[in-house]
C-alpha cells in the first residue's frame, strides 16, 4: 500500500486526534489513500477506517451478529481495472502465488461495467465476486457462516429478500454444523445465538426462542481466550440474549435502533418487514 504524503498527514493527524480519546468512545473515521491492485497493479482510491468505539456492538446488527467495520460497504475493495473485489487484508496481503488462479476467476466471471468508484457498485455485485475469490481457499466453516450473514445483511438492504434468505439459509447451515462440533463445546452459545439469529431473519421466530433458550444457559469459554475476555463475551452474549428474546416476545424491530431494557417507546416491527 503506497500513501502520498498528505495521506500520510492526514493519518497522523486522525491518530493525534484519537489517542486522546478512551477507546470505547473512539469516533469512526474513514481516510482516503490509495492501494496498488495486487491482479493488475491499477492504482486504485479506497477506503481505510482508521478508529471506531466499543459502541459498534450495540448497533442493530448485532442482531445479525455482523459488526462494524465488516458492515461499512465501503471495506469491500473492487479494482476499477481488472475487478479484483475483496477485504482490505486481501489487498493488502495478497498470496502471490494465487495470482494466477484469481486472473482466470476473474475472467470468467460477471463483472460490473467500468465504475470510477467502487462505493458506487452495490454490495451484492461485489459480494458476488468476492466469493468466488474466497472459495479459492480453505477458509473453514466460520470464516463462510460470518460470509453469508454478511451477505444477508447487505441483500436485505438492497431488498433482495429471496437472496437474503438464501444466504442466512447457508449460513444457519453451517451454525448448525458448528454446535454439533465437540471441540467447539465451549462457544456453543454464541454459536446457538447465531442459529437463533439467522432463524430470527428467516421468520421462524419458534426455533429462534428455542435457540436462544438453550444458548442462555450455556456459558461461554473459549480455551483460545483468557479468562477475564471469556467472561465478557459471555456477559455480552447473555445482554445480546435478553434484547433478542424482547424483541421477539414485543414485536421490536431488529433493524432499528431501540433501547435495551428501556421503555415501550421503540418502534414496532412492521407486518411486512424482513426480521
Amino acid at each position: 500500500m503506497r500513501l502520498s504524503k498528505m495521506k500520510v498527514r492526514a493519518i497522523l493527524l486522525v491518530l493525534t486526534l484519537v489517542c486522546a480519546i478512551p477507546p470505547h468512545a473512539l469516533p469512526i473515521t474513514h481516510v482516503e489513500i490509495k492501494m496498488a491492485c495486487p491482479i493488475c497493479k491499477t492504482e486504485n482510491s479506497v477506503t481505510a477506517i482508521m478508529s471506531w468505539g466499543s459502541y459498534i456492538y450495540q448497533s442493530p446488527s448485532r442482531f445479525q451478529l455482523v459488526f462494524f467495520p465488516q458492515t461499512d460497504s465501503s471495506q469491500l475493495y473492487h479494482c476499477k481495472r481488472c475487478h479484483f473485489t475483496a477485504g482490505p487484508d486481501d489487498f493488502e496481503n495478497f498470496p502471490a502465488e494465487k495470482r494466477a488462479d484469481v486472473t482466470k476467476m476473474l475472467e470468467r466471471v460477471w463483472h460490473p461495467t467500468h465504475i470510477e468508484d467502487y462505493r458506487e457498485i452495490p454490495m451484492s455485485e461485489r459480494l458476488g465476486i468476492a466469493e468466488q475469490y474466497y472459495q479459492l481457499f480453505d477458509l473453514g466453516e466460520d470464516f463462510w457462516c460470518r460470509f453469508y450473514r454478511l451477505k444477508g445483511y447487505f441483500l436485505q438492504q438492497e431488498g433482495k429478500k429471496e437472496e437474503a434468505a438464501t444466504a442466512r439459509a447457508k449460513a444457519l447451515e453451517i451454525a448448525r454444523k458448528l454446535v454439533a462440533r465437540e471441540d467447539r463445546v465451549g462457544e456453543r452459545k454464541e454459536l446457538l445465538v447465531i442459529v437463533a439469529a439467522m432463524h430470527h431473519y428467516l421468520g421462524d421466530d419458534t426455533s429462534a426462542v428455542a435457540a436462544l433458550e438453550a444458548a442462555n444457559a450455556i456459558t461461554y469459554s473459549n480455551p483460545k481466550r483468557k479468562p477475564d475476555e471469556n467472561q465478557n463475551v459471555d456477559t455480552y452474549l447473555s445482554g445480546l440474549i435478553r434484547d433478542y428474546q424482547r424483541a421477539i416476545r414485543e414485536g421490536l424491530n431488529t433493524d432499528k435502533e431501540w433501547k435495551s431494557g428501556g421503555a415501550q417507546e421503540e418502534e414496532k416491527k412492521e407486518p411486512d418487514d424482513e426480521g
